[in-house]
């Protein structure tokens, strides 16, 4: 995914790929929160995740697999894929720059020592961006194709027994690679379904001659020819009985097999005559003995949490920027530093309400858009997520979304009674400032973790508020919107250990229900920043933020359903 993703981001500005570096971990964070969140209260099924369908890309896919071979199960409305792979499949031609005798890592420190960046780039970049192997090579997909009376709903993956399923709106499938023989096996509930390989088109770029495609007495098979004389094949077999649709596919390989298809062939044909069922047996037997020879488990699951429910990490410019300073390196269990500030709400970038932790809760991920990176309007990457029970009475619903310049962050906090708010976001650097916080303050008793709070400051801003984290080469400004009188504390706080200190600030305001849009803006030296003003409006049914830049303005709305409209370069 990291490897696509950089791929994506070539085609856009310098500076823009760069911010949009932060993208990925903003929306993984976030992600994985609200995932573990949802997990957390599956105490009965700890071991199944569950994802609604669609499933529209690979990288987001169910994992199977048995060591050597293995599958992402995946798709859509009433197609299913299953992209398969071998873990022996790499081409591992080196480019010729490689077998020089200079390069190497004494190379780069002389390089480094002269300030000759222009030949470590030559050496040790370019290879990397324009010549296409060594790499892996992907085994293919198994694309399947069913009624338009069977549409997935969602994907499971049973993690004790490597199973993986497609719920569909009438009947199902599953899907396993067996542990015991080398294939996979797939059964269908449902009417007759057809199937058919891709070529991974990626093997062009490697110069690869196309695949040989071939079909005959029920089974179908790819063979290709790669590089250095490795060959390989996928071999899929199928057979009707009843209601039920039963496949076996075989990945193999010259590296094993001194015929590849023959044995790929043979194998489908083995499994078929075993059946579904049998091998699933005696693949379940394997993982039971798996789980009994060991195991750890946690009495109570909520040990492991850390209260940082809808939180996010920032990187840009080759950096992180927004710092989650909830992770020490070293983890000392028994001192008071780990649960009032490790562990504590405080200590991650998301709100804390009447200054205490978050209690044990799930959330929900309302939408995701990756984006595509290139700046227009139909591709602005955004996530949006919502928790009720970290604070009881209180939700509070956020939205992330990245535009080429900054990173927005909007959090909607709605009660029906009045609390203290407070918008905390922490930053790599040396120091933070903000006109607002002018006075002096002790916070150390004040509310918990607040001990564990330095050269903290503070002070009332009647209208929208401005920071500054000063992180040389970056200046990252903060610009939040007027929604009443917010209190403003800046200071510093622990990061990896009590000596490391990690500039914050937190944005209070006591109130029913309010809304906090903070733009990040990350500057570098000898450039203005963009960002001029942030206005926000809000109501019922939506939030609307503008985002004054220069002579134009950029609109985002979200709306109660979680749909998020961007407008940019509006003039």
């Amino acid at each position: 995914m990291l490897r696509s993703c950089r791929h994506a981001l070539t085609k856009t500005s310098r500076s823009y790929g760069r911010l949009a570096s932060c993208l990925v971990t903003c929306l993984l964070s976030v992600s994985l929160s609200v995932t573990a969140m949802a997990a957390d209260h599956a105490a009965v099924e700890p071991f199944r995740l569950q994802l609604e369908a669609p499933i529209k890309t690979w990288d987001e896919a169910i994992p199977l697999g048995n060591g050597l071979t293995g599958g992402l199960l995946w798709g859509s409305e009433n197609t299913v894929n299953l992209s398969l792979d071998r873990g022996d499949l790499w081409d591992e031609r080196l480019p010729e720059l490689y077998l020089e005798d200079n390069w190497n890592y004494d190379t780069i420190r002389q390089l480094k020592a002269a300030g000759n960046q222009a030949e470590i780039s030559r050496l040790f970049d370019h290879p990397y961006n324009h010549v296409p192997y060594p790499t892996k090579l992907p085994g293919g997909r198994l694309v399947l194709r069913l009624a338009e009376s069977q549409r997935a709903q969602s994907f499971e993956l049973e993690m004790r027994q490597a199973v993986g399923r497609v719920a569909l709106s009438t009947g199902r499938l599953e899907c396993f690679f067996s542990a015991v023989q080398p294939v996979a096996m797939i059964r269908h509930w449902g009417p007759p379904l057809t199937y058919e390989f891709l070529r991974p088109g990626g093997l062009d770029k490697l110069g690869y001659q196309p695949a040989e495609f071939g079909a005959a007495d029920g089974l179908t098979w790819m063979v290709q020819e790669a590089a250095l004389g490795l060959r390989y094949a996928v071999v899929v077999a199928g057979k009707r009985s009843g209601d039920q649709t039963q496949l076996a596919v075989a990945i193999t390989s010259n590296r094993t097999d001194q015929d590849p298809l023959a044995a790929g062939k043979q194998r489908v044909r083995e499994a078929l005559d075993a059946g579904f069922e049998t091998l699933l047996q005696s693949h379940r037997r394997w993982w039971d003995d798996f789980w009994s020879i060991s195991s750890a488990t946690i009495p109570d699951p909520r040990l492991q949490r850390h209260f940082d429910k809808l939180s996010f990490v920032w990187f840009g410019y080759g950096r992180e920027l927004g710092v989650d300073p909830g992770r020490a390196a070293s983890q000392a269990y028994r001192l008071p530093v780990h649960t009032r500030w490790y562990k504590a709400t405080l200590s991650h970038n998301t709100v804390l309400v009447d200054r205490q932790s978050q209690q044990p809760a799930a959330g929900v991920l309302e939408s995701f858009a990756a984006g595509h990176g290139d700046g227009s309007q139909a591709a602005i990457p955004h996530v949006v997520a919502r928790c009720r029970d970290a604070y009881p009475g209180v939700q509070q619903r956020r939205l992330l979304c990245l535009l080429p310049a900054y990173l927005l962050v909007a959090d909607v906090l709605t009660s029906d009674e009045s609390h203290q708010y407070d918008w905390v976001f922490h930053h790599r650097g040396q120091d933070v400032h903000c006109l607002a916080a002018d006075q002096d303050a002790d916070f150390k008793q004040a509310f918990p973790g607040a001990e564990y709070l330095a050269r903290t400051k503070t002070g009332v801003a009647e209208g929208p508020v401005a920071v500054q984290f000063v992180a040389p080469p970056i200046t990252t400004h903060l610009h939040l919107a007027a929604d009443g009188p917010t209190s403003v504390i800046v200071g510093d706080g622990v990061g990896q250990s009590v000596l490391d200190r990690v500039p914050l600030v937190m944005l209070g305001r006591r109130a029913v229900s309010t809304c906090f849009a903070a733009v990040l803006e990350p500057v570098p030296e000898g450039r203005k920043p963009t960002v001029t003003a942030v206005f926000q409006d809000t109501s019922d049914d939506q939030i609307r933020i503008t985002v004054r830049r220069a002579d134009c303005e950029d609109r985002v709305t979200l709306d109660a359903d979680g749909k998020v409209t961007v407008v940019v370069d509006e003039k």
